[in-house]
């Protein structure tokens, strides 16, 4: 039997309304050395049906993981999922949400592309992502680009970036083995696995993009996250809700503090320097926070959430730290 290159990560909880779309678009890929790995997180809807109907139909390319456990939440399914890929022999992992569309050589273009950074260094760690088209839930457009709706800017991929905001969505993301080995598990208080792996990627390899879309984002009443119109009247209403901003830089903070942890004996000396300053960032006064941002470059990707960013960071202390350290938020 043909071993299989490309394993596809996909984590469901109660999907069963776009389920066999979105599977339906990934048996049509133009490349077929794939195997997809699902693990659902306690659907109580069809969604278990679909997929105990699909892995039957195609047992060499769809293995259902049922093992009943839950985890309550899409990063830790995933890293559940991440934890049993490394386990066999891919080269690439790709991830896939449950209620999207890829266009039909999503998983060609991203090969070709890994193809040709391997070419120069075969250990370097790869995570690549690309751009998505946002609809509705019956597949029309709503914007061509989710770069531009959410003015995102995707040549910030350096770790100063991605600290404080990411720019990598994980259904349009794949990275190879060598990443995975090396981001695997994925931290306690990672804020997703994406933004996790897309930091690892910057301080020890390499992130790259393909411009074009090649997933179809579908924006329904139960996305997870889903895209946001990013436009003056959507940073308005942001800049209103201060506890949310707030805890939501903490957050990154959190997240900052565990990356170092894990990784502070193979990062290099700037790059230490770096965490250890923004790790401090609920301890220090507004002004040593604004030094913080600008020695380090610290910023995010437009102006308007720079402006929300440098204001709100004045309330970032202590105790919106010791919030956000409750595992049950």
């Amino acid at each position: 039997m043909e071993e299989k290159t490309v394993a596809i990560l996909m984590a469901t909880y109660n999907g069963e309304r776009f389920l066999a779309q979105q599977l339906n678009s990934i048996i049509s890929q133009t490349y077929k050395n794939w195997v997809l790995l699902v693990h659902d997180d306690g659907s109580e809807d069809g969604t278990v049906d679909i997929l105990k109907e699909y892995s039957i139909k195609y047992p060499e390319r769809i293995i259902f993981l049922n093992d009943g456990l839950k985890f309550g939440n899409a990063k830790d399914n995933f890293s559940h999922l991440i934890g049993i890929a490394l386990e066999r022999n891919f080269e690439y992992f790709f991830f896939c949400d449950q209620d999207d569309v890829w266009i039909e050589n999503k998983i060609e273009i991203f090969l070709q592309r890994f193809k040709g950074i391997e070419s120069s260094r075969k250990d370097l760690s790869i995570l690549l992502h690309s751009d998505l088209k946002v609809v509705d839930s019956n597949l029309d457009v709503i914007s061509d680009s989710m770069w531009r709706y959410q003015k995102l800017n995707p040549e910030c991929k350096t770790l100063n970036y991605l600290l404080v905001q990411n720019n990598v969505t994980g259904c349009a993301c794949a990275v190879n083995r060598a990443l995975l080995e090396k981001a695997h598990p994925i931290g306690r208080k990672a804020i997703m696995h994406d933004w996790w792996l897309s930091l690892v990627a910057s301080a020890f390899g390499v992130v790259d993009f393909i411009s074009k879309p090649t997933v179809l984002y579908r924006q329904h009443e139960k996305n997870d996250t889903g895209a946001k119109n990013v436009d003056v009247r959507y940073a308005i209403r942001k800049f209103m809700r201060k506890d949310d901003l707030v805890k939501s830089i903490a957050k990154t903070v959190l997240q900052a503090q565990n990356f170092l942890s894990t990784f502070e004996q193979c990062l290099k000396p700037e790059q230490k320097d770096m965490l250890r300053a923004y790790v401090q960032i609920p301890y220090v006064s507004y002004v040593r926070k604004l030094l913080t941002v600008f020695r380090f470059k610290l910023f995010k990707q437009n102006f308007l959430r720079n402006l929300g960013f440098l204001w709100y960071l004045r309330y970032v202390k202590e105790d919106f730290y010791d919030i956000c350290d409750n595992p049950n938020i």
